[in-house]
C-alpha cells in the first residue's frame, strides 16, 4: 500500500467533525520541550482564529499529537500542511536546526 492509497476515499467537507494526528519524524520526542509544545498549539490557535477550523480538542504527546476539529471550510490536506509548514520552521528556528520535524 502507497501513501496515495491511503488518501483514496478522503474529502474534506465544511461542518463535519474530523480527527487529525500528527506523529513527528521518526517519532522524535520534539514536545517532552514543553515551549515546543506550546509553539505548535500557538500554530493550531492561529488556524482556529482564522476561522478554518473550530478547534474542539487536542492534546500534545512527546512525539505526536490529535487534534478534534470541525471544517469551516478549505481541505483538510492544506490545513495539515499548513500547520506542519509553519511548526515545522519555528521548530528548526528554536532548536536551531534544519531538516523535516513531521
Amino acid at each position: 500500500m502507497t501513501y496515495n492509497d491511503l488518501r483514496k476515499g478522503r474529502w474534506s467537507s465544511p461542518g463535519h467533525v474530523y480527527t487529525l494526528t500528527f506523529v513527528a519524524r521518526a517519532r522524535f520526542p520534539f514536545f517532552e520541550d514543553f515551549s515546543l509544545g506550546r509553539m505548535v498549539v500557538a500554530e493550531m490557535r492561529g488556524l482556529h482564529e482564522q476561522a478554518v477550523l473550530d478547534s474542539l480538542a487536542f492534546v500534545v504527546m512527546p512525539d505526536h499529537l490529535h487534534w478534534l476539529v470541525t471544517l469551516d471550510h478549505g481541505k483538510l490536506a492544506v490545513i495539515a500542511q499548513t500547520l506542519k509548514g509553519r511548526s515545522a520552521r519555528r521548530i528548526n528556528k528554536m532548536r536551531q536546526t534544519t531538516g523535516p520535524i513531521w
